[in-house]
């Protein structure tokens, strides 16, 4: 899923139109800081492209500290081309700056880099915790689910069932990607392991995992 920040509606409507056309699932754009912490509320973009300049009280400079405060990936694709701004750019590591009029194939081909790069993040991506006193290191791509049981959690693997003394919020850090979502108070679900959304339940194997009203959006939209 890519979003767009771009405050000139011709422009984010054609690049969305021609990401569209290349296959990609694009959002509706936002055109301001305050339209991308609304999005965000909903959604988890694989990847972000960020105009620099947007016409609001805040530049494009923050909505890429935002994101690199949720750890998502995003490039910047703005008119501005001189070295101060992209010295400046670069303290926000971008995944690519691409400069207008852009070239589809190039913002093509760095949004594919990019998320190449990520997956294989998150393909050897562990975390450690504690299981009955021993520390113990998971991989992440071999979780199913988190469930919250009281003060403990369930990580449940494809091979094993771990407990560990924490907390969703803390477990969410851990786990910062957008493959992991919230579908639930009480569940943090790979999403990449669901087989099915029924009747606002998650399928994996033999697990069925809720859907809250809450989180009902966010999860729709990511298996859009």
């Amino acid at each position: 899923m890519i979003a767009i920040i771009e405050d000139e509606i011709l422009i984010a409507d054609n690049l969305r139109t021609n990401l569209v056309d290349l296959g990609y699932k694009v959002l509706e754009p936002c055109i301001s800081y305050k339209e991308v912490e609304e999005m965000l509320a909903y959604h988890t973009p694989s990847i972000v492209l960020v105009d620099i300049n947007l016409e609001s009280d805040k530049s494009g400079f923050d909505v890429a500290k935002l994101l690199n405060e949720k750890d998502i990936p995003f490039i910047f694709l703005t008119s501005y081309t001189d070295d101060s701004t992209i010295r400046n750019a670069s303290i926000y590591a971008p995944e690519g700056y691409i400069a207008k009029p852009y070239n589809i194939d190039t913002v093509k081909s760095t949004i594919e880099i990019s998320l190449a790069k990520r997956n294989q993040q998150s393909d050897t991506a562990t975390i450690h915790v504690q299981n009955k006193g021993i520390t113990v290191s998971i991989k992440c791509k071999d979780i199913l689910f988190v469930q919250s049981d009281h003060v403990y959690l369930e990580i449940i693997t494809e091979s094993n069932k771990y407990v560990t003394r924490s907390t969703m919020s803390k477990i969410q850090e851990k786990l910062n990607h957008p493959h992991f979502q919230q579908s639930h108070r009480g569940f943090i679900v790979n999403m990449n392991k669901v087989e099915a959304f029924v009747n606002e339940t998650l399928h994996i194997g033999d697990y069925r995992i809720p859907v809250s009203r809450k989180f009902r959006a966010q999860i729709k939209s990511y298996l859009s």
